[in-house]
């Protein structure tokens, strides 16, 4: 299935064309800009028989790509951005606690200065928000 619809910008209209496969997500947007292209997770489910929601990989148009993976409640771990060489750009995971907050302990190479020492930390403890500062790599 294809849709078009026209978009306008300064430099005049653009016509966006976006596929869609059988379960009626959309896998595909080609612009001026060239074409993106998005596969689902079949499901975090065992045995699932519906299609899912999360995206797993988009394809950009210069071939590079970013990757999704998702735990078995469908909680973000990992991103990583690709080029078309399969050389990792940028590489992201995240832990979550027993209250399913994302601390801000992220395992990955990009750690805010903020955080480094100190002065930016936040988190939640199990009877709700915890609004004060905590010492950098604190485990909840």
């Amino acid at each position: 299935m294809q849709a078009s619809r026209p978009r306008f910008s300064a430099a005049g209209p653009e016509i966006l064309r976006c596929g869609y496969d059988a379960g009626l997500r959309m896998n595909a947007v080609a612009s001026a800009a060239g074409t993106f292209n998005f596969n689902y997770s079949p499901g975090v489910l065992v045995g699932t028989t519906c299609g899912s929601s999360l995206i797993e990989k988009t394809i950009l148009p210069s071939g590079a790509y970013v990757t999704n993976a998702f735990d078995s409640v469908a909680r973000l771990l990992s991103t990583k951005l690709r080029n078309s060489s399969n050389t990792d750009l940028n590489t992201h995971a995240y832990l979550y606690n027993l209250g399913n907050h994302e601390p801000l302990d992220r395992r990955g190479p990009c750690i805010r200065p903020e955080q480094a020492i100190g002065l930016l930390a936040a988190g939640y403890q199990p009877a709700g928000p915890f609004g004060g500062r905590l010492p950098p790599n604190t485990d909840w």
